[in-house]
C-alpha cells in the first residue's frame, strides 16, 4: 500500500524522501514518515497516541509504533526538544524541521476522521502546536 498525500511535497514524503533543500539537488533519503511521527507519538498518552494510530494508514500505522514504549510516554519538552528529537529520529537538519513538520501534519490530516488530529494536538502546548500547524 502506498500513502497518498494531496500537496507534492507531502506526497514525498510520504514516499521517505526528505524535503527539497531549494538549492536545485535532489533530496536525500531518510526514515520514512512514520519515523518523522514519532516524536508526536511520544509526546502524546498512550490512549491519545492509540487513537491517532487507529486511522492510520495499515503499513504507516506499523511503522508508527515501531519502538514504541507505552510505558514511557508521554515524555515532556517544548519546541526546542520537540524540535531536537525530529531532527534525530528523522535525521533532518534542525532549519528543516518546521517546513517538514507542517508537511508531515498535513499527510496525516488527509488520512484520520476530521478532528482526530486537533484531538491529539490538543495534548501539546501551543508552541508545538503552532510549529506543526503552519503551512506546509
Amino acid at each position: 500500500m502506498r500513502l497518498r498525500a494531496r500537496h507534492p511535497q507531502c506526497e514525498h514524503l510520504a514516499q521517505g524522501g526528505r524535503a527539497s533543500p531549494g538549492n536545485g539537488r535532489p533530496p536525500s533519503r531518510s526514515p520514512g514518515p512514520a519515523h518523522r511521527l514519532h516524536t508526536l507519538r511520544d509526546r502524546l498518552t498512550v490512549e491519545a497516541s492509540a487513537h491517532l494510530a487507529a486511522q492510520l494508514p495499515e503499513l504507516l500505522r506499523g511503522a508508527y509504533y515501531d519502538g514504541w514504549t507505552p510505558s514511557s510516554v508521554p515524555i515532556k519538552y517544548d519546541t526546542d526538544g520537540y524540535v531536537n528529537r525530529f531532527v534525530q529520529e528523522a535525521r533532518v537538519d534542525a532549519e528543516d524541521v518546521p517546513r517538514m513538520a507542517a508537511a508531515v501534519t498535513t499527510v496525516v490530516r488527509d488520512h484520520v476522521s476530521p478532528g482526530t488530529l486537533e484531538s491529539a494536538l490538543d495534548q501539546l502546548p501551543n508552541d508545538i502546536c503552532a510549529l506543526l500547524l503552519q503551512p506546509a
